[in-house]
């Protein structure tokens, strides 16, 4: 005579087995979750330093006379036209230029100030410099000398972003001819 036996629960052993097996699945989860957040916050530095290289695309162009023959009088020094390197950041009142009527110095002025505090503000050990340089030959059609100035963006990297062990800074660059 054949009987069947009637298991009315679990035993200890798989219940230890399920229990593993869905510890490793929330561990995953949250190495997920952490490496989300690490991706996350490096497209957030990447976008803050394309909306400053461009910001500053702008302000170049909207002082554009200044920015064009100060450099094509005076050469391609620091501090002539929008050239500028962290050392050498000009100094003005913030909030200057919104309140009171300024001239091409100090709308330069005022435009690199701002623009190294959200640098700083931004992006991690963020800085920049603006170089230029006159291009050798104008474009077809055109007589007139023409200035290709340079934007370049630097910040620090987190550790886990690094690609190796010598890779510390990243650094985007913007060129705009005017």
């Amino acid at each position: 005579m054949n009987t069947i036996k009637d298991y009315r629960g679990v035993t200890l052993i798989e219940m230890l087995v399920t229990l593993l097996i869905l510890s490793i699945g929330l561990l995953g989860v949250a190495a997920l979750q952490s490496r989300g957040q690490q991706f996350n916050f490096a497209s957030y530095v990447r976008t803050q330093s394309t909306m400053l290289g461009n910001e500053m695309m702008e302000q170049i162009l909207a002082n554009v006379a200044f920015a064009k023959n100060d450099v094509l009088l005076n050469g391609t020094a620091v501090g002539n036209g929008y050239v500028v390197n962290s050392s050498n950041i000009p100094t003005i009142n913030v909030d200057y230029c919104d309140d009171n009527t300024c001239t091409n110095t100090e709308l330069r002025d005022y435009d690199l100030f701002r623009w190294y505090q959200q640098l700083a503000a931004n992006l991690p050990s963020g800085t920049g410099e603006i170089s230029a340089e006159r291009t050798p030959e104008p474009p077809l059609g055109d007589t007139q000398d023409q200035v290709r100035y340079t934007i370049s963006i630097t910040w620090t990297l987190r550790e886990s972003e690094r690609e190796d062990d010598s890779v510390e800074t990243k650094t985007i660059t913007w060129v705009i001819q005017i």
